[in-house]
């Protein structure tokens, strides 16, 4: 079984970060765990969660390298009459999502909200305290 690092690394192959900023990420995603899936799903749910963050990150360092202000969720701006295009949602207080990865945990966090922890739970006790 693969573990959470290895997951990201497949699923975000893309992603600059040092192996630090690796370990940050999925720290702060582990917050962030499913407690209804099976270790394997929410490992990846872990992985997608924190490949979104590492991926906002880079967008935001790639921008800052450039001499770049750019606001939360511009997809495309010109200079000449300031002309900018939101990506969907960005307007609305949603999340900005370009590659998917948020769009991905979500679906698999919605599992627990939808069927409910008791449903999907590998265990027949239910969700809580079930050994992972």
């Amino acid at each position: 079984m693969a573990t959470v690092i290895e997951i990201l690394d497949f699923l975000a192959p893309g992603l600059t970060a040092t192996p630090e900023e690796k370990a940050t990420a999925i720290s702060m995603a582990e917050a962030y765990r499913p407690a209804c899936l099976t270790k394997q799903k929410a490992d990846e749910a872990v992985a997608l969660y924190a490949a979104w963050l590492l991926y906002s990150r880079q967008q935001q360092k790639e921008a800052a390298e450039n001499g770049e202000v750019v606001p939360l969720g511009v997809k495309s701006q010109m200079d000449g009459d300031l002309s900018r295009t939101y990506f969907d949602g960005a307007t609305g207080g949603g999340i900005v999502d370009p590659a998917g990865f948020y769009a991905r945990w979500a679906a698999l966090n919605d599992i627990c909200a939808r069927l409910g922890a008791i449903t999907v739970s590998p265990a027949l006790t239910g969700c809580c305290g079930w050994p992972r």
